[in-house]
């Protein structure tokens, strides 16, 4: 049986995510702030980046608290990207913010990032937006 982090990585490739840079900006915010990501907050992070998620639909995928997902993804990845990636203060690392941040910082591949969205099958739910 598939996990839902490979599951998540396949679907972020298929939506652009360069996915070999992305484990490896990961692998080095574990390092840097000596802190260790969950499977659950990675699959997140890479769905986030895909585009067709809300907060609550991962909340719904995740079987977490619609009212504390946002809280908890900052709380567990997204401080840490917000530091490590050097944003700035009113730049906000979140759920729904993740894709574009992602795309400023150059973490999509050229040609596949320009792909339409509804393209593909997203693997998760009936949900897409």
């Amino acid at each position: 049986m598939i996990s839902e982090l490979k599951r998540a990585k396949k679907v972020a490739n298929i939506h652009g995510l360069n996915i070999q840079e992305i484990e490896y900006l990961l692998e080095a915010i574990e390092t840097v702030f000596q802190c260790h990501i969950s499977e659950k907050y990675k699959a997140i992070f890479y769905l986030a980046t895909t585009g067709l998620y809300l907060a609550e639909d991962m909340a719904n995928i995740y079987d977490h608290s619609p009212k504390n997902i946002n809280g908890d993804f900052n709380k567990n990845l997204g401080q840490y990207l917000k530091v490590y990636l050097e944003l700035e203060d009113s730049d906000r690392v979140g759920i729904t913010s993740l894709r574009r941040i992602m795309f400023k910082q150059g973490y999509f591949q050229d040609d596949i990032a320009k792909m339409s969205r509804e393209s593909y099958p997203n693997n998760f739910g009936d949900r897409t937006h």
